[in-house]
Parts: C-alpha cells; structure tokens; sequence
C-alpha cells in the first residue's frame, strides 16, 4: 500500500548580534541576512497518515480469506449468509 504521512520539518537557525537589550537584539537579528543553520534539524512526526493506494494485486487477491478479507476491507460477502466465498467465514446454525 501507498500511504500520505504528513510531518514537519524542523530546521533551526541561529544568527549573533550586539544590543542593548532583549527586544533590540530580536529586531536586529530579524534585519539580518546571515543566519547559520543550527545542526539538529530533523523532523517531527504528527501522526497524520492517510492511504492514498489501496490497490491489491491479483495474488494478494486470490489468497484473500474470510479474516483477511475483513481485516483489510471491513467486510465480507458472507454477512449475508447468502453466499460464503472462503472455507473459514462463519456460518449461523439454524435450530429448528
């Protein structure tokens, strides 16, 4: 399967400047040009992942069965109890 994972990239930089005080030091640093990446960049997982190809193959499909059936398409053909297309899909009893 094919999936969409969104992350964030972190990259830090860093730039050095003389000021008076804190508030100068911001505005000065924000006019400059010469920031230097700060080693430690690295990504941050958001937890966002979505399926963008669920396409099954025709091997893949003719060793589905009744568990795997359900576990990858939440659902089987047998709910019905009409038909039961895998030995292992569950079947109602009928009691008279």
């Amino acid at each position: 399967m094919k999936y969409k994972v969104t992350v964030i990239e972190t990259v830090l930089h860093e730039v050095e400047v003389e000021a008076d005080n804190i508030v100068m030091a911001r505005l000065l640093a924000h006019n400059r040009e010469d920031w230097k990446e700060v080693e430690g960049a690295g990504w941050v997982e958001t937890g966002e992942v979505e399926v963008i190809d669920d396409s099954i193959s025709w091997g893949e499909l003719a060793n589905l069965n009744h568990s795997t059936q359900v576990e990858r398409f939440g659902f089987c053909s047998c709910e019905e109890q009409e038909q039961f297309p895998y030995e292992d899909c569950p079947r109602e009893k009928v009691t008279a």
